[in-house]
């Protein structure tokens, strides 16, 4: 397996903290597949709690599967995503970005 630095986006499900291995599953939302996040005391478990059933994005080191799929990754930190629809719509940033004007 490669292991390299890296993050993986998905969706967060499945917390296992029985005995001293403490993980969870995060589903990959590019490739579908089941990514376990090992956590153990880095990521307390109150925040892995507060991204259950939520996009995340987690950062750490990633070993991959030859196929080139995250087998799994020691987490180093977890960014839980806003929810659809608590992200701005297109016409409330419109106008955020002024306009350039167009050079030749």
């Amino acid at each position: 397996m490669r292991t390299v630095h890296g993050s993986i986006e998905g969706t967060v499900e499945a917390i296992n903290v029985h005995q001293r291995t403490h993980y969870f599953n995060l589903y990959d939302s590019l490739t579908g597949s089941r990514v376990q996040c090992n956590f153990g005391a880095a990521i307390p478990l109150d925040q892995v709690k507060a991204a259950l059933r939520r996009r995340a994005v987690v950062y750490g080191l990633v070993r991959y599967r030859q196929s080139g799929l995250a087998h799994d990754i020691a987490v180093e930190a977890i960014n839980v995503l806003p929810e659809d629809g608590d992200l701005p719509t297109a016409a409330q940033v419109r106008g955020i970005i002024p306009k350039r004007p167009v050079t030749p």
